[in-house]
């Protein structure tokens, strides 16, 4: 049986392995609003194209020990580098322009990263879901 969790895991996972491949073809590419924060923090290049890809792994493997704390623990690398990035893109609204210095209005550079704004606690919230933390939490 389909769960829609599991939805949202696939397309972080698949946006994650975009990135890492992303990075190998261009060091350009680091420069973008959800990968500087990341950048900043853990270097540039193959080390962090390879922290994407052990993320997409490891989250993968989460999805085939559904209801246990394993599966849990194993999608916690992929959360931790999707709200990095994700602050950095609210970093990049707060401060009115973009890592590589573009100027922008704030409601622009919003309208720009929402999405992946948002992506960061829809993921948490299908991770819990998906491993029906909810339901063991509250005994539903």
């Amino acid at each position: 049986m389909w769960h829609t969790g599991a939805t949202t895991i696939m397309y972080v996972t698949a946006l994650h392995l975009c990135w890492a491949v992303l990075i190998l073809m261009s060091p350009v590419t680091e420069v973008t609003t959800p990968l500087q924060a990341l950048v900043t923090l853990f270097g540039e290049g193959r080390a962090l194209s390879a922290m994407f890809l052990v993320g997409a792994a490891f989250a993968t493997v989460g999805a085939y020990y559904p209801n246990t704390l394993i599966g849990v623990m194993c999608m916690l690398p992929q959360q931790a580098l999707l709200v990095i990035a994700a602050s950095g893109a609210a970093g990049a609204v707060l401060q009115g322009s973009y890592p590589d210095g573009a100027v922008r209005p704030w409601i622009f550079i919003l309208a720009d990263q929402v999405g992946l704004i948002l992506l960061a606690p829809a993921y948490t919230l299908a991770v819990l879901s998906y491993h029906q933390v909810f339901r063991r939490l509250w005994k539903i």
